[in-house]
């Protein structure tokens, strides 16, 4: 829920400089919100997969062009990504 919550506050903060990258971070919370309703892991490692990949695009950009972005935030969420990797790899 922290992370849908955190995600959220970065779209809108975000929706000023980039609309194309306010709707990826607010997609990002979006699925995070459905995985605390429905109780399922399966959605936080899926959002927490194209937070990681959109910091990595974004990380991308600020070495291009110099333009930071509230996306490099989404590097926060490869914790959870290792995580449910490694319990995946246990439980086969």
């Amino acid at each position: 829920m922290l992370l849908a919550v955190l995600f959220a506050i970065l779209a809108s903060l975000e929706v000023e400089r980039s609309f194309m990258n306010a709707f990826v971070l607010t997609t990002i919370s979006a699925v995070y919100l459905k995985g605390f309703l429905v109780r399922k892991t399966s959605y936080a490692f899926v959002a927490s997969i194209i937070a990681v990949i959109f910091a990595i695009l974004q990380t991308l950009v600020f070495l291009a062009n110099g333009e930071i972005s509230y996306g490099i935030v989404g590097y926060l969420s490869l914790p959870i990504v290792l995580w449910y990797r490694k319990s995946l790899e246990q439980g086969k």
